[in-house]
This record gives C-alpha cells, structure tokens and sequence, in this order.
C-alpha cells in the first residue's frame, strides 16, 4: 500500500498528466481549456489537502505512540491488567525522585541514580531518570540510559527527528517537508483564473470547509 507521501507525488503526477489532456484537446476552445484546467487542478488541490491533513494526523499519531514507548513505565506480556495501575504509580514515584535528585544533586546526581538503578535491575528507576533527562535536555544521562538499552536506541532517534521535524523544524527540514508534501503546480493558463462565481476569496473559504470536514 502507498505511502501518503506517495500518494502525494501521484496526485501530482496525474494533475500534470491531465493538464496535458485539456491542453492537446483540440475540441475545446481557449475558455473551454481555461474551464478544463481549472477544474481538474481544483479537483487535485482537493485531494492534496485530504492527503496533507492525513499525513499530518499519522505524524501526530506516531509521535504520540513513540513517546509513550520511551517515556512511560515497561509494561511486559506478564504484567496482568490489575497490575498495571500499581506499576503506574510506582513509576510515577520514580519519576518524583529522579527530579528531586536532580533538583538537589545536579546532572551527577541523577547520574548516579540512573546506575544505581541500573545495577539493581531496577527498570522502571532507570526509566524514570532517562524521561527526567530527556525532559530536561541532560544529553550525559540520556546517552547513558541508551547505551544500556540499545532496543529504545533507535526509537529514541526516530522521536527526536520527528519531533524536532515537527516542532523546530530547520532549513533542511523545511525543504524537505516543501518537496515531499508540495501541492500540484497550478497551471500558467489560469494563474488568475476564476469562474464566475467563484473568487480567490470564495476559494480559499471552500478549501478551508475542505480542510475541517477531511478532520
């Protein structure tokens, strides 16, 4: 199944193919092409639009669940549901004092309480220190916690580079984003083109209903 990236670039793709097909209609007449192209590009916005917004919501969707994978307590096939609410709370206690630690011992601090709870097999101690140092930007702590749990590795990077894509996005991100998720090129024939009844006004309020009815 294509990606919605993919789905993106095909709508794309088949806009421009369909700008051809009005252009090479020799049936039509310069208004009727006008008329054609029009509405084939605005049919295609419409689909960009949906695609963009589901796009969107999936990112969303996947930060969510990646940091929940990293920042909440290890939950394992052996943990009953009546369980879960004490390892909750027993986490949460964690959570209190890895940032209490930190508050009174500084990045050392917290270090230490990391490897203590390291070498005791504490894991949901260790993972209360990693979410306290995450939280706080403590790189030391973080790549600590990392280098002993080299399955949360590569999620980790993932969270980080979504989220970074997301929240502070930079140049490179920027361009990235504007390529892959660029809508259909409208074509020069009706670059200020509008039916009658429509206006660029009216347009933009039809594509702003669009966008609230794909949510």
């Amino acid at each position: 199944m294509a990606t919605i990236k993919e789905q993106i670039s095909a709508n794309r793709q088949d806009a421009q193919r369909r700008f051809e097909s009005v252009r090479q209609d020799n049936r039509l007449s310069d208004e009727g092409k006008r008329q054609a192209l029009y509405q084939v590009y605005s049919k295609a916005i419409e689909r960009h639009n949906a695609f963009v917004e589901r796009h969107r919501a999936e990112e969303e969707q996947r930060l969510a669940k990646l940091h929940n994978e990293l920042f909440s307590p290890c939950f394992t096939i052996g943990d009953a549901d009546y369980q879960r609410p004490g390892i909750r709370s027993e986490f949460r206690k964690n959570l209190i004092e890895a940032d209490k630690t930190l508050s009174e011992g500084g990045v050392e601090g917290l270090q230490r309480f990391l490897e203590m709870a390291e070498l005791s097999g504490d894991k949901h101690a260790a993972r209360a220190a990693f979410a306290v140092a995450h939280s706080r930007g403590y790189e030391p702590v973080v790549k600590s916690y990392l280098e002993s749990h080299p399955d949360d590795r590569d999620l980790h990077e993932e969270y980080q580079a979504l989220d970074k894509a997301q929240r502070n996005p930079d140049a490179i991100d920027m361009f990235a984003r504007s390529f892959e998720l660029a809508p259909p090129t409208r074509p020069p024939e009706i670059a200020n083109y509008y039916p009658t009844d429509e206006s660029p006004l009216t347009l933009a309020q039809s594509s702003d209903r669009d966008y609230r009815r794909v949510k």
